[in-house]
């Protein structure tokens, strides 16, 4: 019965934590070698799946730059003000007017993730893959051992620019050397939500 009397309850985190350190001043843990957690701590009173929103750590305005042949990115991961950010290495918002675009260019060790949101874009690389990519579209390469290749606009008949997002992800180790490889998802094979204002 004295042994009970020490073992704090599991069935409360709250007590729990108030048995093993009721002075935040000087905190012990009963538990030799593990930390102890302060009581005011909201992951001990949060309901199970109940989901924490996140704070907002920085923002900042994307500065639109030149990329490619005459195509502007406005480029938000990649920049000195979002380094570090791994395994994501770069994000752009591309614009490409007719007679520009982004000419043949490698990649390697990496995945690029191209979502259109406007326009269409022709994509072509040095082993002869080829394929369009148009409004609402999603295109997945994998540059893996490496890959060089060429994304080029439509020229669209208003003389409109194409527009979309581009994500960088780092490969991890193992994929490095894989084969390249794509895989395309067309707008009517992504699921949408409908959002209630």
């Amino acid at each position: 019965q004295q042994l009970n009397a020490h073992i704090p309850s599991f069935s409360n985190p709250t007590a729990l934590m108030s048995e093993a350190a009721p002075n935040t001043q000087q905190q012990t843990s009963s538990f030799p070698g593990l930390p102890v957690v302060p009581p005011e701590d909201p992951s001990l009173t949060r309901q199970p799946n109940m989901s924490v929103p996140r704070a907002i750590r920085r923002a900042f305005l994307a500065i639109e730059q030149a990329e490619g042949a005459g195509a502007r990115v406005r480029r938000s991961i990649g920049t000195p003000k979002l380094r570090n950010f791994s395994p994501f290495l770069m994000l752009d918002h591309f614009s490409i007017k007719p007679g520009a675009g982004f000419p043949d260019h490698p990649h390697r060790g990496q995945e690029t993730i191209t979502y259109l949101l406007k326009g269409a874009v022709d994509h072509e690389d040095f082993a002869g893959h080829r394929g369009t990519i148009e409004t609402g579209d999603l295109q997945f390469m994998t540059a893996g051992k490496g890959i060089v290749h060429a994304e080029m606009p439509h020229q669209n008949p208003d003389g409109s620019e194409n527009v979309g997002l581009q994500l960088w992800v780092d490969l991890p180790q193992k994929l490095k050397n894989c084969e390249p490889r794509y895989r395309d998802l067309r707008a009517a094979e992504i699921p949408q939500v409908e959002v209630d204002d």
